[in-house]
């Protein structure tokens, strides 16, 4: 015989108008035993969601992760709200991650040249080593494209590249008013310097350095390496003969936004390949004027469907202000340390403050240790998000500040040590920041860190440290010299001299 209880009902059972059985739900059983904790408080619940993110066994997961782990045990009100709000501000998933949105920021194209060989861009190709070379240089003129390919080496300096670029590019087509490059703009400037030294120009910039990825370069290597692939041997080790064949292969196609090659626009007529049918007359030369005008033209209609093109992948900037801080992608920058290995290095750096805005491109307010210049494009920069009240900052800031107002950092360890000017120096990991903040101080900047100082020179004995004369008076008169030159470590100096 059935007995009805409260959890059961006849198979029979006639459901009215007004049952409300339809309107129940199955409850998820994680629901059911995560721990309400609605009632603690905010701070409390910011420390489970540290739990749950930052631990090396959570891993600074996205939110849905986060959410997904933390909603087995807890559960409140607003819950996904407040996660998704931490890991927006998570600093190190800041740095670490990288954006799968379109690039900030929009193309703006640069002028267009008025003639051959006023505006250029240069860049390096790394190829496998042939002949003794492993490094293209690539200079390309931007009116009519035509391109000088340089046989050089990973070794070359800023004073060497000078001299390449003097006895191939600037003997045949004399000083460019721009020079494009995404190659820094440190090189860049040493660059020019020495190219003016080597011409004996007095005048300095008197040559406009752009520090901007060209599309048309990539293309271009590309190019490159498309045509000594397909005549190199096996072993790869004599594309070095072919490089000269593939210049003058560039320089003979007609450009698509050109409508004309290379050699037809600057010398208003193709070469012979020693291929082509004998000809009874000679072509008529062609006015260069009509030329240049047609050449302008096409490049201004590429330059706009290139931008309309590009605007497709790029979404609009963030409104900047200044004053306001920002990240900056690493890849940028040339630090006076790195990680080990780039792959693990932090995508993005900082924050840096904002000092001016222009339409593309911001001016940071960076450290001279990583010696780039200062105005960047937008698509290098994001909005830094401060730490929420109960998230873990990643850098402490300052540790105290004296009384005569100098700031004062605490030193973690110490990363080398030299002799500058006469001075010892030491470079500087500051607790709390990245390789990237390292910086050379005087040995007395880290007087307050002796045992810092003295495991530095327990692992590394070999490294500059301060040497001390001492004798007295009397002793000098008999021993100034070598015997009384003693070796001191600099923070443990005694010497009233070494003060």
């Amino acid at each position: 015989m059935h007995v009805a209880d409260l959890l059961s009902r006849r198979s029979d059972h006639y459901v009215s108008s007004g049952d409300d059985n339809k309107d129940q739900v199955l409850l998820n059983p994680v629901t059911i035993k995560s721990i309400n904790v609605t009632d603690c408080t905010y701070e409390e619940r910011q420390s489970l969601i540290t739990d749950f993110h930052d631990t090396p066994v959570a891993g600074h997961k996205g939110v849905k992760a986060t959410y997904n782990g933390l909603r087995k045990h807890y559960v409140w009100n607003g819950m996904k709200e407040q996660i998704q709000t931490y890991v927006k501000h998570c600093q190190k998933c800041q740095q670490s991650k990288v954006s799968n949105q379109k690039t900030s920021g929009s193309l703006i194209p640069l002028p267009t040249p008025s003639g051959p060989w006023q505006d250029v861009t240069m860049d390096f190709t790394e190829m496998p080593e042939s002949l003794g070379y492993n490094y293209i240089l690539v200079v390309v003129d931007r009116f009519s494209k035509e391109v000088v390919f340089v046989l050089c080496t990973k070794e070359d300096t800023a004073y060497s590249t000078a001299e390449l670029f003097r006895d191939h590019v600037w003997c045949q087509h004399g000083l460019p008013s721009t020079v494009v490059s995404d190659h820094g703009s440190v090189f860049a400037s040493n660059f020019l310097g020495e190219l003016y030294k080597l011409l004996g120009i007095k005048r300095k910039m008197s040559t406009a350095f752009h520090p901007q990825t060209n599309g048309q370069m990539e293309r271009l290597n590309r190019e490159i390496n498309q045509y000594l692939r397909t005549y190199v041997n096996d072993q790869q080790n004599e594309w070095a003969k072919w490089i000269k064949i593939a210049q003058f292969v560039w320089n003979n196609t007609i450009s698509e936004v050109t409508t004309d090659s290379p050699f037809g626009i600057t010398q208003s007529y193709s070469p012979c390949m020693g291929v082509e049918p004998a000809e009874t007359t000679a072509p008529a030369a062609k006015d260069f004027a009509v030329i240049f005008n047609k050449v302008v033209e096409a490049s201004e209609k590429a330059k706009l469907s290139m931008k309309v093109q590009a605007d497709r992948h790029w979404n609009p900037a963030p409104d900047y202000k200044v004053g306001q801080q920002v990240w900056f992608v690493e890849s940028n920058t040339l630090t006076t340390a790195s990680r080990a290995n780039t792959i693990l290095s932090w995508k993005w750096i900082g924050p840096y403050e904002v000092t001016r805005v222009t339409p593309n491109a911001v001016e940071l307010k960076l450290p001279k240790t990583l010696r780039i210049h200062p105005v960047v494009n937008v698509s290098c920069v994001k909005p830094y998000l401060g730490p929420l009240p109960g998230q873990p900052v990643s850098r402490p800031g300052l540790i105290q500040v004296s009384k005569e107002h100098n700031e004062e950092y605490e030193v973690d360890y110490i990363v080398a040590s030299r002799i500058y000017r006469h001075q010892l120096q030491y470079l500087v990991h500051w607790k709390g920041y990245e390789e990237h903040e390292h910086t050379w101080e005087p040995a007395s900047n880290v007087k307050n860190a002796p045992l810092v100082v003295e495991r530095f020179y327990k692992e590394n004995p070999s490294a500059p440290r301060k040497l001390c004369m001492a004798w007295s008076d009397f002793d000098s008169l008999f021993k100034p010299v070598p015997e009384n030159l003693t070796i001191c470590e600099a923070q443990f100096c005694s010497l009233e001299s070494c003060s």
